[in-house]
């Protein structure tokens, strides 16, 4: 048994009109992207060394994250760290991960690996 005329008909306008406002939705969205200043892009600062990659070296952009700008600093080795000396007697921790060690979306003071390195000085000395 079909569904009654007057219940297609209402489906297809329905279904047009959701498929317009998608249409119009994403229209509007890039032409407010083309009218404000463009956002700062972590992929622009990637670059390629042989078979690995890391960031550009002393490089420092602010992106826009969903809780608020995070400005994002390299150190001289392209790496998101305070810059170290490498004569220096104290010992270092060189710690891999992804983009949660790298604290994608949150100021680096706030990363577990900077809170980790915080909780050691004060245990250990600087």
């Amino acid at each position: 048994m079909s569904a009654p005329r007057g219940l297609r008909q209402g489906l297809r306008t329905g279904l047009l009109l959701l498929v317009a406002l998608a249409v119009l939705g994403e229209i509007g969205l890039r032409v407010w992207d083309a009218f404000h200043a463009p956002t700062g892009s972590l992929y622009q600062f990637v670059v390629p060394t042989g078979a690995r990659f890391k960031m550009k070296p002393a490089a420092s952009l602010v992106v826009p994250e969903r809780y608020g700008d995070i400005r994002y600093r390299f150190n001289r080795a392209g790496y998101r760290d305070v810059d170290h000396d490498p004569a220096s007697p104290r010992r270092k921790i060189v710690w891999l991960g992804d983009s949660v060690s790298f604290g994608l979306g949150v100021e680096r003071e706030k990363t577990f690996v900077a809170r980790l390195q915080r909780a050691l000085d004060e245990r250990y000395g600087p």
